[in-house]
C-alpha cells in the first residue's frame, strides 16, 4: 500500500485540513489545529499510531467500525472522550469519510463537546 503525506504547509492558512488516515486506521498526518484540539503539541508526530489507539481497549470497536464505513464511503461520527489529555473534562465529534481513494481516509473534529450537553 502505498502511504500518501500530507505536510502542514501544503494547505492554505486558515483552512481547516483533515486529518489522514490510512484505511488499515493508521495516522498518516494531522495538522496542528487537530493536534492541538486532540491535547497534543502542534509538534507531535502521530504517524503510524492506530487510530484507535484515542479509545479505551475496551471501547476500540466502536472507532474500528467507524473507519470500516468511511472506508465504504459511508460518512460518520463518532465521540472522543479526551480525558486522556491533562485537564481536560471535554468531548469532541470527529468525522469520519472517504477520500476518494480506497486507501485514504478523511478526519475532521466537527466539535468540542461539553460533557454536561450529552
Amino acid at each position: 500500500m502505498r502511504r500518501t503525506m500530507m505536510t502542514r504547509d501544503a494547505r492554505p492558512e486558515g483552512s481547516e485540513a483533515p486529518a489522514v488516515i490510512c484505511a488499515d486506521g493508521r495516522m498518516v498526518a494531522l495538522p496542528q489545529d487537530i493536534l492541538g484540539t486532540l491535547g497534543f503539541a502542534p509538534d507531535d508526530d502521530l504517524s503510524g499510531l492506530p487510530f484507535a489507539s484515542f479509545w479505551p481497549l475496551a471501547e476500540r470497536e466502536v472507532p474500528a467500525r467507524a473507519l470500516e464505513r468511511a472506508r465504504v464511503g459511508k460518512p460518520c461520527q463518532i465521540d472522543l472522550d479526551l480525558a486522556y489529555a491533562a485537564d481536560r473534562d471535554q468531548r469532541c465529534r470527529i468525522e469520519l469519510s472517504a477520500s476518494g481513494r480506497d486507501d485514504v481516509i478523511h478526519m475532521k473534529v466537527v466539535a468540542p463537546r461539553d460533557p454536561a450537553s450529552g
